[in-house]
């Protein structure tokens, strides 16, 4: 007959977590660990000219601490918002703050080119009708670090002027209040730190 050994966790000698690296089996490539994030709300924002935090735990943000100095970061996105039609553009940025900074790191941005907005993505919508796909991506980030990591969605709409125009997340501009087309949406953010 066969022994088991059944254990919630297993502790080095410096009382740090016995992992699958310790035992030699998390080569390059592998995830260590998963975090996600989702946002099931709507909301409508008419601010302008102000970077703001993306609405609910994706606004928040995902906060990891490394396993390895040496580890990369695979971050996903899934976001549905809507801009008021023809007015303006919603801008939403990538964020990453280590070890409780102020998240002014631009990770996942196009590069500097007159007077655009360096952003990760652009939302401008061309008809009311418009319900819109998700706004999806990723982005491998390689922090360097061990000290606590933390991943965000921020938004900012028209650094232009003054104009104060909506935006709409999880739902369009009509948001119809039936069920022929009225629909509510799900936002996400996921974290995966992998071994390097």
């Amino acid at each position: 007959m066969a022994s088991v050994l059944k254990v919630d966790q297993l502790l080095k000698t410096d009382g740090s977590t016995f992992d699958a690296r310790d035992a030699g089996i998390a080569g390059v490539g592998t995830v260590l660990q998963t975090q996600q994030v989702l946002y099931t709300g709507q909301t409508t924002d008419n601010s302008y000219n102000v970077w703001k935090d993306y609405p609910g735990a994706i606004g928040t943000g995902i906060t990891m601490i490394p396993l390895d100095v040496n580890s990369k970061f695979l971050i996903s996105w899934n976001l549905w918002l809507h801009r008021q039609t023809g007015q303006y553009t919603c801008y939403v940025r990538l964020n990453r703050g280590i070890n409780n900074s102020n998240y002014n790191d631009l990770i996942a941005v196009g590069d500097a080119r007159g007077s655009r907005v360096r952003t990760t993505i652009a939302v401008r919508t061309p008809s009311t009708e418009v319900i819109g796909a998700p706004y999806a991506g990723s982005h491998l980030d390689s922090p360097g670090t061990t000290s606590p990591v933390t991943y965000k969605m921020r938004f900012g709409n028209n650094f232009l002027n003054t104009y104060s125009y909506n935006t709409y997340f999880n739902s369009n501009e009509n948001d119809w209040d039936e069920s022929g087309s009225g629909h509510t949406m799900i936002s996400s953010l996921t974290v995966q730190e992998i071994a390097g």
